[in-house]
């Protein structure tokens, strides 16, 4: 192998690793992300069942925000489905 070639070989090789590297980070920040949405969209549903819970009960709807810390707007939401 050539000086020229070997230094083609090495550039070609450092932006392989270098790409790998990329999505690497890509990947993980990806599963970091899907990770918290899964956990925020529990969150919600949780709040959603107590909320329905809270409302069988005969709460009135600001209690209920108060209670589940939302605003009236999402009790109301969470009451629709």
């Amino acid at each position: 192998m050539t000086s020229e070639e070997r230094d083609l070989y090495e550039n070609d090789l450092d932006r392989y690793t270098s790409a790998l590297g990329v999505l690497d980070f890509a990947k993980r920040e990806g599963i970091e992300i899907g990770i918290e949405k899964g956990k925020e969209e529990g969150r919600k549903e949780e709040r959603r069942k107590f909320a329905k819970s809270l409302k069988r009960l005969g709460l009135h709807l600001d209690v209920i925000a108060n209670e589940l810390e939302i605003t009236l707007e999402e009790v109301q939401l969470y009451l629709e489905d």
